[in-house]
């Protein structure tokens, strides 16, 4: 990488960080019991947060980067083909958000024709911050260096899975490895852990790019792999053909977990 390409980086990055700062704040601030969300058509929630905060998103990479796209859960901004575009999830987990449980974050991730080159997670109400940024690692708190673990079998281990598309087949399946499951209606939050080294796996499956961008740089990073549920590379500015999130070593064993229940 050239060094005019780090200094992009560099940029860009700030940048992010400004703005899951930004939105973290936001989240913090409208964060009660007392939210009332309305009901989008495909029967997700969406509160007034989710709007103020991609429309934040918008407003300041118009400022700083003209000729960038916005790709958000709630609106795009300038989304035709473009080489650079952001990625954004206002709050990754709108269901326990809205119904005061603090199991939400921020997503944002840079994708550069279409493979992510930045990735932060804000989550707020620990005060952590999950970055990447593609070849630098995978870092907490900007200090922290992120490592996925070195498990070679799924038994007794984590295994974070989506719960809103699946039946109970996947979850049967792990259970026969004697491996653990769990949700949080919020997959960022929870595949996140796979960064860290606390889960070995994460199973997504979804369409939805904004759901796992981050996700992708972050455990990548870090030293593990992501693929499509049939174990393939794919764009993320674009609907997705599902996810999967591993430590490298037991991707093998959790893409056949997955194709077997597709």
């Amino acid at each position: 990488m050239s060094r005019q390409d780090e200094l992009k980086l560099d940029t860009f990055y700030k940048v992010a960080q400004l703005i899951a700062t930004q939105a973290g704040e936001q989240i913090l601030k409208n964060f009660s019991y007392d939210v009332i969300p309305e009901w989008k058509a495909d029967g997700s929630p969406l509160t007034k947060t989710d709007i103020e905060i991609n429309t934040m998103v918008i407003d300041t990479i118009k400022k700083n980067f003209p000729t960038h796209a916005v790709l958000g859960e709630e609106e795009n901004h300038n989304f035709q083909n473009n080489e650079y575009v952001w990625c954004c999830d206002p709050i990754d987990g709108t269901v326990p958000f809205a119904h005061g449980l603090p199991l939400s974050t921020f997503s944002l991730a840079l994708l550069k024709n279409g493979e992510p080159i930045i990735g932060i997670v804000n989550e707020p109400y620990r005060n952590l911050l999950f970055s990447a940024i593609k070849g630098q690692g995978a870092y907490l708190n900007n200090k922290r260096k992120l490592r996925v673990n070195n498990y070679k079998k799924l038994t007794s281990k984590v295994i974070f899975v989506d719960g809103l598309a699946i039946d109970t087949s996947v979850y049967n399946a792990i259970s026969a490895k004697k491996a653990f499951t769990c949700s949080y209606l919020s997959f960022i939050y929870g595949a996140k852990q796979v960064a860290t080294g606390h889960f070995i796996g994460a199973i997504y499956y979804g369409t939805k790019p904004w759901d796992v961008a981050t996700i992708k740089i972050i455990v990548e990073e870090a030293g593990g792999l992501c693929t499509s549920i049939n174990g393939k590379t794919q764009r993320y500015d674009k609907p997705i053909d599902g996810f999967v999130a591993s430590n490298r070593i037991v991707h093998d064993e959790l893409i056949a977990i997955t194709l077997k229940n597709v």
